[in-house]
């Protein structure tokens, strides 16, 4: 066992005696539940119990088809979702192994993969027994294809039969899947194997390039100026597909992408912002094909390109590179404002939504009544997260109280802010935090734990505390705040 799942399970054990007062039927019926919420819940106490919670199998192999919930966004949270249910099977070990077989056979494609993945994770011996499988569930189409390339990643190398079906899937017509196959070839390609997508960079179809040119800088960097020729001509390509494929190559190759701005910010007249991309806030995510969020991706390199987009003809255009360098660097505020203001009525939704959360960003900068900002931050309903919380950690000390008002009022969408707010603050919040950890409210004491996990030296002792907490879901956050800390912790020795 690694020392990160070392770690966990000496967690699991230190809340043992609480959790074996849980009654194994109790779950199941939280794993039938319609709220995906308590499902989850339920997969986490699942994996606490581990080979005691057997009974509860076939709950949550049903549990893995965990369906899209929405319609506005992609779902890489429902696909988190059965990641997660799936790790809580591994947890129940060998004895979920005869029901994890009959399930390769099941009618429903997600419950397919996910049954797989979790097959091969508790017996090793089985990966050949499960790669065709999930090979097959490529060809399905929408989450199970998507879900599938998630597995073979996780997978990885002794999964290499996979390479050319994940090659062809990256000219699926579903983003997922093609972002997926991506990554999942570069988990997978290693050594000799990798050969495979030299040929791909120079495949008929534009995609299959791009998605093995990012592979492919990921398993040999020696190879990055040939995958650079083949990202810089899909920004430049007819179809607004490939040019998006392109701009999500970008994001995710982050600084290694820089030579390619200047050819990117030349075809942002022809990219389009992604409003999802700022839904959930921070750097982009597996499926984020937003221009601006791909060049701030780059860094500092990105600058001077993006200052000259500034007087572009378009005002989509001008408002975008304004985005872009103010998340770089937000001194160059007065230098965009006239462009954000004058984009605040624009015909384009999105355009005006943007130029408006940002001039608002930059008035309330200005603003010194502290009562202004946390009543700005508690009636934020804009797409993406409030940027005020940013705005009171920079008052210091005088804003923790404040900030702990809005914490402790239950709005979770605020409760979120004024958690980040607290973090940047950091120690002169944490006394506060630790009182409110003694509160009766479960809620506020689980957004305590979670602003100070999120510390630049959070207080161990106090979570450690939390693992004794009545309250189960205040028992798991701590557990996973723990563990977090333990795997950064360790990422930093290796480095």
């Amino acid at each position: 066992a690694t020392r990160s799942l070392q770690i966990l399970l000496l967690l699991f054990s230190m809340t043992g005696q609480a959790i074996a007062q849980y009654d194994v039927s109790a779950l199941v019926k939280k794993l039938q539940s319609p709220r995906a919420e308590e499902r989850l819940a339920a997969a986490a106490e699942v994996a606490s119990l581990g080979p005691k919670a057997q009974d509860a199998i076939p709950a949550m192999i049903e549990a893995l088809k965990c369906e899209r919930m929405d319609i506005l966004f992609v779902s890489p949270q429902v696909a988190a979702s059965r990641k997660t249910i799936t790790d809580s099977i591994v947890f129940i070990g060998a004895g979920a192994i005869p029901q994890l077989e009959a399930a390769l056979d099941h009618d429903n494609g997600l419950v397919r993969v996910w049954s797989a993945l979790a097959l091969q994770q508790i017996d090793s011996d089985r990966t050949q027994r499960v790669v065709p499988i999930l090979i097959a569930a490529l060809n399905a189409g929408g989450e199970v294809a998507a879900d599938a390339a998630i597995a073979l990643e996780n997978i990885g190398e002794p999964a290499a039969d996979a390479i050319e079906p994940l090659i062809e899937a990256l000219a699926n017509d579903s983003l997922e899947v093609r972002c997926n196959a991506a990554y999942a070839i570069a988990s997978v390609a290693k050594g000799p194997k990798a050969s495979a997508l030299v040929k791909a960079l120079h495949h008929e179809n534009p995609l299959v390039c791009i998605g093995a040119g990012f592979a492919l800088q990921k398993v040999n960097p020696n190879s990055l100026d040939s995958v650079l020729d083949v990202v810089k001509e899909g920004v430049r390509h007819e179809s607004p597909v490939v040019r998006l494929q392109s701009v999500w190559a970008i994001g995710q190759m982050g600084p290694a992408a820089a030579p390619a701005v200047p050819d990117a910010v030349n075809a942002m007249d022809k990219l389009a912002p992604d409003p999802r991309a700022y839904f959930f806030g921070g750097p982009p995510g597996r499926y984020t094909v937003d221009p601006s969020l791909a060049l701030v991706a780059t860094g500092k390199m990105a600058v001077d390109p993006l200052v000259g987009a500034l007087s572009h003809d378009l005002v989509r255009v001008r408002v975008m590179a304004a985005i872009a360098l103010l998340s770089i660097d937000p001194s160059h505020f007065p230098k965009v404002a006239p462009i954000l203001k004058a984009g605040m009525n624009d015909n384009d939704q999105f355009t005006s939504s943007m130029a408006t959360q940002l001039w608002t960003q930059y008035t309330l900068s200005q603003e010194r009544d502290l009562s202004v900002l946390v009543q700005a931050l508690v009636d934020h309903r804009g797409m993406g997260p409030s940027p005020v919380g940013f705005l009171l950690a920079q008052r210091g000390s005088a804003a923790v109280e404040p900030l702990m008002k809005v914490l402790k009022a239950g709005d979770g969408r605020a409760a979120r802010a004024a958690i980040r707010g607290l973090q940047q603050i950091g120690s002169p919040a944490i006394p506060p935090l630790k009182d409110a950890m003694q509160s009766e409210d479960t809620q506020i004491r689980m957004f305590a734990i979670t602003a100070l996990a999120g510390m630049r030296q959070p207080p161990r002792e106090s979570l450690i505390a939390a693992l004794d907490d009545d309250s189960y879901p205040v028992r798991r956050v701590a557990k996973y705040a723990l563990k977090a800390l333990a795997a950064n912790a360790e990422s930093r020795r290796a480095e």
